[in-house]
């Protein structure tokens, strides 16, 4: 305990003069900015954050909240390293990689069970419904023992993450590094990008391929975007989107770039694999027609982790499952019409269509999230919204256009992200899974406290895309 103890001053007292020296140079570049000194309520902000008081308990939250997450992520990371680690979805992958090893077909349900209570000591009836175009990312990991095989995935999630961090950098329209340090604590703090580490999922990993696809295609290196966006469709439910907006924005190399990548990945797959095509196709529908029917993460009555729109009716209307299943669809189909009438009015009102921008980018991410199958860890996509907004602030005092109805969707936008944190998820959703699963909490906390990060996510949709319609112009920075 000693050691850790000295462990976390070290990293306080580094965080510490790291985060004073940047806020020294560069905190004259907000304090002293003539956009913000335009609105009086601002500038009277901005004269109570000089005084060395407030200057002071601002630095010292900054450096509690990046010393908490580079301590708890560390321990995070150390845990997850261990023989009996939790590491829930990387036990998946682990297993289909010792089955893949001894040439048999991870998409076999009883072959997976049994190679899953050999591997993992998880003696159940498992599935694994991933594409098998993930097969060549995955299959190494026979090669190592478990532990070796989860410290090898922990150092890729954080390379990941780190990746996610600079991409969102780059995207950020700001010179000042205090902002940047600000707001990239705030992307790190959105709960899909560090609960991913802890169910080893990829997700994370995922969000950085798109964070750098955008980037890549906002530049013009189209062929780089598409690579990295056929990486991505491991994971179709977050990528499925994008490829429909690179196809709406006529971004042909993207889209032909994307489309090889696939292709030789699925190719790959199947040859990893080693079955006839056919006989794998159909033991893969058996494996995702088994999972929606009986696993309790695939119910939406019982799985209290999904955060989609395909559960809220179920759970406001759980005796009539033919009405509440037509209801989850309609709010999906509202959604996605939504979507469409937001980027049709944009393209109408700029007559640009090829330009990608953080506003559609935003609409997708959130759109991803609740028109498909999504869990906690895709959450790990709102780093897009928290960049918009804050961009979209950024752009709006330069321009002179903040209003109060502006401030007020601004605000309720960054209320709602602050929601999708640790503090809602960990702190209060976590410890009701049991008593949930097993049916023991009471159909209010259900459709209130329960299904709160659903709705919220559907009203952050409304507001980038009210936001989006009335963008200003101006792309200086602050």
């Amino acid at each position: 305990m000693a050691s850790l103890g000295l462990w976390n001053l070290v990293i306080i007292a580094l965080v510490t003069v790291v985060l004073r020296r940047i806020w020294r140079r560069d905190r004259h570049i907000i304090f002293n900015a003539t956009a913000l000194n335009q609105y009086p309520a601002l500038s009277k902000l901005l004269r109570f954050l000089q005084h060395p008081i407030s200057t002071i308990l601002i630095q010292i939250i900054l450096i509690l909240l990046i010393s908490r997450g580079l301590i708890y992520t560390g321990w995070v990371a150390y845990r997850l390293t261990q023989a009996d680690a939790p590491f829930w979805d990387f036990k998946q992958f682990y297993v289909v990689s010792q089955i893949l090893f001894e040439r048999l077909n991870p998409y076999d349900l009883a072959t997976f069970a049994e190679a899953q209570c050999q591997w993992v000591n998880e003696c159940y009836q498992g599935s694994f419904i991933y594409f098998p175009n993930i097969m060549p990312f995955i299959w190494f990991l026979g090669y190592f023992d478990l532990p070796g095989a989860s410290s090898f995935w922990v150092v890729l999630h954080f390379i990941a993450i780190l990746f996610i961090l600079w991409g969102c950098s780059r995207l950020l329209m700001t010179n000042s590094n205090v902002l940047k340090i600000v707001i990239l604590v705030f992307c790190a703090l959105i709960y899909g990008v560090v609960f991913d580490l802890r169910v080893g999922n990829v997700s994370t990993i995922i969000v950085a391929l798109l964070v750098w696809c955008v980037i890549y295609a906002r530049e013009n290196r189209n062929v780089a975007a598409g690579i990295l966006l056929g990486i991505s469709t491991i994971k179709p439910t977050i990528s499925a989107l994008f490829f429909l907006y690179f196809l709406f924005k006529r971004r042909w190399k993207v889209l032909v770039g994307c489309l090889v990548t696939t292709s030789i990945l699925l190719g790959a797959g199947f040859l990893i694999i080693g079955d006839p095509l056919l006989e794998t196709i159909r033991l893969y529908l058996e494996n995702y027609r088994w999972v929606f029917a009986n696993h309790p993460s695939g119910d939406p009555f019982t799985a209290p982790a999904r955060i989609d729109l395909g559960v809220i009716g179920p759970r406001l209307l759980p005796q009539q499952p033919t009405f509440a299943k037509v209801f989850s669809q309609l709010l999906s189909l509202v959604s996605l019409v939504f979507v469409g009438l937001c980027f049709y009015r944009k393209y109408q009102k700029q007559g640009e269509r090829r330009a990608i921008e953080l506003a559609d980018i935003a609409l997708i991410g959130c759109l991803s999230i609740l028109i498909f199958y999504s869990q906690r860890h895709t959450t790990a996509i709102l780093v897009f919204t928290v960049i918009y907004l804050v961009n979209y602030a950024i752009k709006t005092v330069n321009a002179n256009q903040l209003t109060p109805q502006k401030i007020g969707l601004l605000i309720t936008g960054l209320i709602i992200l602050l929601s999708q944190t640790g503090w809602l998820y960990y702190r209060i959703l976590e410890p009701l899974e049991g008593s949930w699963k097993a049916g023991d909490v009471n159909y209010l906390t259900q459709i209130t406290i329960g299904t709160f990060p659903n709705y919220s996510l559907l009203i952050l949709l409304g507001i980038i895309g009210i936001l989006a319609s009335e963008e200003p112009i101006s792309d200086s920075t602050l």
